[in-house]
């Protein structure tokens, strides 16, 4: 008798939670699918039909800061130019296998490394939500002035779909691969600073997934004055580049000879409170 009520009051129970669980669930997806609609809004109002556009834009802003401060650059250095709806995402390293993903509806996006060296997480950037998800072919990220260090082993960035610049990096260590994607991203890497693990396995560069010779060789991916060392090689597919930046920006990207310089900085800002970092 007594098992048979417990039964009944469990029952009873769960029928008046269901409901209000329910409701939540509704509640939730009603409040992210706003959020997704915002985020949608705000992509395609800062989408840029010419992304290459944007590399140009970037690199004029940095020779210009660099010329102006005549000094070494500086990892507050995106948030000087003043471009509209571009965001800075500054990371660290929390211990986690992934040090960052950036998911779907999000374009104009400038990263840089929240420490010196990223120590630990197996995979470092993911750009994208999945292979399945096309909205995030409108994905534009810029990754400038990281140094990727001892402890990564993949993801510097993964990328899917979108446009992705890749400039003024240090990679010092990798144990799969250091830039990879899949579903045809457009990848342009210059002036950044390859060193390849010993291993001769481990010296190339990118990695292509779920996608045969055949298709990723017409995927646009660009190695432009980038410091191969160590016997590192980034292989290229796609048609070159051809297309002359607009002549307010004819100077091009920093030399991969200077990436070390490029991310003397990176890390951390020493950030206090009611001061500009």
């Amino acid at each position: 008798m007594a098992v048979g009520k417990a039964k009944l009051i469990f029952a009873i129970t769960l029928a008046t939670l269901i409901p209000g669980l329910l409701a939540d669930i509704a509640f939730f997806d009603e409040v992210w699918q706003k959020r997704a609609e915002e985020a949608k809004k705000v992509t395609l109002n800062s989408y840029i039909p010419n992304p290459e556009d944007a590399t140009d834009d970037f690199n004029f802003e940095v020779n210009k800061y660099a010329l102006a401060r005549n000094s070494s650059l500086k990892p507050d250095i995106v948030d000087d130019f003043g471009r509209a709806n571009s965001t800075l995402v500054d990371f660290d390293d929390d211990g986690n296998d992934a040090g960052f993903e950036l998911l779907s509806n999000s374009t104009r996006r400038n990263l840089k490394q929240g420490k010196k060296k990223y120590l630990g997480p197996c995979k470092a950037i993911l750009l994208g939500a999945s292979d399945s998800f096309s909205g995030d072919e409108l994905m534009q990220v810029t990754v400038a002035f990281n140094h990727f260090g001892q402890g990564l082993v993949q993801r510097m960035p993964r990328c899917r779909w979108g446009f992705f610049h890749v400039v003024n990096n240090d990679y010092t260590h990798w144990r799969m691969y250091a830039i990879g994607g899949s579903k045809h991203p457009t990848i342009i890497s210059q002036g950044n600073r390859f060193i390849a693990p010993p291993e001769l396995h481990l010296k190339q560069v990118t990695k292509r997934d779920y996608a045969t010779e055949s298709e990723w060789k017409t995927w646009t991916w660009r190695s432009e004055n980038d410091l191969m060392m160590n016997g590192a090689f980034f292989i290229e597919s796609g048609k070159p580049r051809t297309k002359r930046p607009h002549k307010k920006f004819m100077i091009t990207a920093k030399p991969g000879s200077l990436a070390t310089r490029m991310t003397l900085f990176a890390g951390a800002l020493d950030c206090k409170s009611g001061r500009k970092c």
